[in-house]
């Protein structure tokens, strides 16, 4: 028996044409195929001639990998502090996605949110600001406090 979605949509499908081709009538061991009219012929040769050409298709040409999302992208830049001491510092990069909201890369965010995204409830010590390109939140141990980030109000 085939294993894989492919294997088994050519397995099906050549059934469906041998039944439209042959007619039905056939007996092989315990399995018995009935006699089918001329309309339900056509129509299994129809199914199986489909299912047979998505298994040749998908055997014939795999899908592709799924194309990875938009990912913030972090560039290093060299700097040079003495001839022989060279520091890498990171260079972030304003991605442009649509569908993401904030992805907290903003270099002129960093040490704080953008307000005109959100709206951070926090008292301080405490503190919710972007990194490079990442959320970060400290929140001290007092009782009660409680540090938050909302959409802003529309």
């Amino acid at each position: 028996m085939p294993q894989t979605n492919e294997g088994i949509l050519l397995v099906v499908g050549a059934i469906f044409l041998l039944i439209g081709l042959l007619g039905g009538g056939i007996e092989i061991a315990a399995a018995r195929i009935p006699s089918v009219g001329k309309y339900p012929r056509i129509f299994s040769v129809g199914i199986g001639v489909i299912l047979m050409g998505i298994a040749l298709t998908r055997l014939v040409f795999p899908s592709l990998p799924p194309q990875p999302t938009a990912a913030p992208t972090v560039v290093e830049t060299p700097t040079s502090i003495s001839p022989s001491i060279t520091v890498m510092s990171p260079t972030a990069t304003i991605d442009t996605d649509p569908t993401m909201y904030d992805n907290f890369n903003n270099p002129a965010f960093d040490g704080k949110v953008d307000t005109n995204l959100w709206r951070p409830s926090v008292t301080s010590p405490s503190y919710i600001e972007q990194r490079e390109g990442v959320l970060v939140s400290s929140l001290e141990s007092k009782a009660g406090e409680i540090a938050s980030l909302f959409l802003p109000e529309i």
